[in-house]
């Protein structure tokens, strides 16, 4: 699979009913530099993944990038920013901020939920995010 690259770009007000409002990416590998993603969502019923950016078995980096005002909504929201799972993620030089998980049930990491993966934040801001249960920023684990 060729890698993707998004560059000097803005991806905004997209909405998604699982996950990945604004981009998805299973088993990929996505490159972001100079970047806006902000006002996407993910309105589900049950599992809402990743307002901004969902991210699965993948690598995707982050270079001077914001991630701002996305939404995960569901009875499980987690990442309102970037939701990572099984995934290599490095956020270099970027701010992920006013990003919301709105969970009925469980809201975790309103910036960003990184589960069972590596999380790497380089000269980065992640702060001002909101998650309805647990870890309104970062959740990191296990």
């Amino acid at each position: 699979m060729t890698p993707a690259a998004v560059a000097s770009s803005t991806v905004s007000n997209n909405r998604a009913t699982a996950k990945g409002g604004g981009l998805s990416t299973t088993g990929g590998s996505v490159t972001l530099t100079a970047s806006v993603i902000t006002g996407n969502r993910v309105d589900s019923l049950f599992a809402a993944l990743g307002g901004g950016i969902s991210c699965e078995d993948s690598a995707l980096s982050l270079t001077g990038c914001t991630v701002k005002d996305n939404q995960a909504n569901g009875a499980t929201a987690l990442g309102g920013g970037i939701y990572a799972l099984d995934s290599t993620v490095e956020v270099r030089g970027s701010t992920v901020n006013g990003n919301k998980a709105n969970g009925g049930v469980l809201g975790e990491g309103g910036g960003i939920y990184s589960f069972d993966g590596a999380l790497t934040l380089v000269a980065s801001t992640v702060k001002g995010d909101k998650a309805s249960t647990a870890f309104d920023d970062v959740f990191d684990g296990p």
